[in-house]
């Protein structure tokens, strides 16, 4: 990997077998995916549901392999999942809870030890210190998201990954979630990847987009070229589906 990258995906492809009606069928999910993501920089995966989009975010963060291919980090990775209500355990305070990848990661031991680091991440993510001993399940969803957000920062990781971060909240809290999170980002200085079907949200916060259909990349550029002469059909659709409900069905 070169040193001015955080992230390199290489030639991944991935593969799953169903059987229907006694044969077994191939389902490409992934397909010759490449790219890199340099220091600081912020860029979006888009595609509708079944594009392969999770199924790449998964093989980036390790929980799936691929058939052939490979990923390569050059640092600690912060992750904030797409369910702010799943994702954080209702047993533990917030204090633990954003405390945690400081503990799983040695480097501290106990909870108190962590203190400084867990108050400059509720900075980050502009919650009262008061919610500290509060529990997930008296948090509104989108103040529990930036509960994720502070989790996935405590490290001061390179590189966030990001999956659909807004799509569970009311629409009013969504901008101002991602603004904590570009803000947050922009301190610390790491690079962004955003995976989400919303490519309206792409536009707000990610310099380039990589475009996914069927498990390929159909097409990349920086963010205003995507939008502003977009060269594939699905593409085009993506951006009508966020703008106008009416002209995506008419080219369907």
């Amino acid at each position: 990997m070169s040193y001015d990258f955080v992230l390199e995906v290489k030639n991944l492809n991935k593969n799953f077998f169903k059987r229907y009606h006694g044969h077994n069928h191939i389902i490409t999910a992934v397909k010759d995916v490449s790219f890199s993501l340099a220091k600081g920089t912020r860029c979006a995966v888009v595609g509708a549901s079944g594009s392969g989009k999770t199924t790449l975010l998964k093989i980036i963060l390790g929980s799936l392999k691929p058939d052939s291919g490979e990923v390569v980090k050059s640092s600690a990775v912060g992750f904030v999942p797409q369910d702010p209500y799943s994702s954080l355990c209702y047993a533990m305070s917030i204090r633990e809870i954003i405390a945690e990848p400081l503990i799983f990661n040695k480097v501290y031991r106990k909870v108190p030890d962590c203190e400084k680091s867990i108050l400059e991440a509720m900075d980050w993510v502009e919650l009262p210190l008061t919610y500290l001993n509060r529990n997930p399940h008296q948090l509104s969803g989108g103040e529990r998201q930036r509960v994720s957000i502070a989790r996935s920062l405590i490290n001061k990781p390179e590189l966030l990954i990001m999956d659909e971060p807004t799509s569970m909240l009311d629409e009013e809290v969504k901008e101002h979630i991602m603004d904590i999170i570009l803000s947050a980002s922009k301190a610390l200085g790491n690079a962004l990847l955003l995976v989400t079907h919303d490519i309206n949200l792409t536009r707000y916060a990610c310099s380039d987009i990589y475009v996914m259909q069927e498990g390929k990349i159909v097409e990349s550029a920086e963010t205003d070229s995507i939008f502003n002469s977009p060269r594939h059909d699905y593409t085009k659709r993506l951006i009508l589906a966020g703008s106008s409900i009416h002209d995506y069905w008419q080219i369907q």
